[in-house]
């Protein structure tokens, strides 16, 4: 919808008298969705504040280009999350918070396989390495490798519906409810709607590394990171993760977030007091 050149310079008391709407008064012709959203929104005019252009974007109320961008971004993420296939469950499951971030990542197809690597740039063999005759994609890593169906067959998984299948084999999931046991569900308490969950990896000491996705309620990817520490301790790559998260957060113009780590120490550390 655009609005008129007429209508620039109008402001909302020059078009809401007496507690009406004037409508007829615009040349824009507005939608009967929006005339219907403003009829039913209630208007304090305040005499004493300065008239001025203001914007829900962001926390201060001034449009940028920048903040426009980002807020798009956002909305397109969260209108298409759930436009082909909703993993949100995933993180209604009562399990490790890493074999939750692990299958989230599998389930997006983002896990640094030798495909996925070389797709961006970063290596130039895409071969497995275990057997080095196929491309090591998602699905050949974690079921068609023979040297994975081995470990599959050893364990007594031998369906062969599930090793014959393609990216769409589908899992029925059922879920038993206890009346000992609650799921917590997810959600950003409203705003942007966005989760960020981080990890940290070490030998402890030895070589480290960290990495981290944020997503929105619905499961749907926003954007990830990772990084290398070199030598260092689990604590120092597990704050890492979380300080790498945040800035990125902001860096998004993301300010409505729900950080998540299963690092206890890291944790207390953030939101305790600290005796030095």
């Amino acid at each position: 919808m655009f609005v008129d050149i007429h209508d620039l310079e109008m402001r909302v008391r020059d078009v809401y008298i007496d507690g009406n709407w004037q409508f007829n008064s615009l040349y824009t012709n507005l939608p009967q969705a929006i005339k219907a959203k403003l009829n039913s929104s209630t208007i304090s005019l305040n005499p004493y504040v300065n008239d001025c252009y203001t914007w829900k974007g962001n926390l201060n109320g001034i449009y940028t280009a920048r903040d426009g961008y980002y807020w798009l971004n956002r909305n397109s993420f969260s209108a298409n999350a759930t436009s082909v296939v909703s993993w949100s469950w995933l993180w209604h499951l009562p399990a490790p918070e890493k074999l939750k971030f692990f299958l989230w990542t599998m389930l997006h197809n983002s896990l640094p396989t030798r495909e996925m690597l070389s797709h961006r740039g970063i290596i130039n063999d895409n071969l497995c390495p275990r057997c080095n005759i196929h491309a090591e994609t998602t699905l050949h890593c974690l079921r068609d490798c023979n040297f994975v169906k081995t470990i599959w067959n050893s364990i007594g998984f031998s369906d062969q519906d599930f090793f014959q299948g393609d990216d769409s084999y589908n899992c029925n999931i059922i879920h038993h409810e206890t009346p000992t046991s609650k799921l917590v569900k997810w959600n950003a308490l409203g705003g942007t709607g966005m989760i960020l969950n981080v990890d940290g990896s070490s030998s402890n000491p030895g070589i480290s590394g960290f990495g981290g996705l944020i997503h929105n309620a619905d499961g749907a990817w926003v954007h990830g990171f990772f990084g290398n520490l070199g030598v260092t301790n689990i604590l120092h790559a597990e704050l890492m993760a979380i300080y790498k998260g945040l800035l990125l957060a902001w860096e998004l113009n993301i300010k409505d977030l729900w950080c998540y780590s299963d690092s206890e120490m890291a944790i207390k550390l953030i939101t305790e007091p600290v005796d030095v």
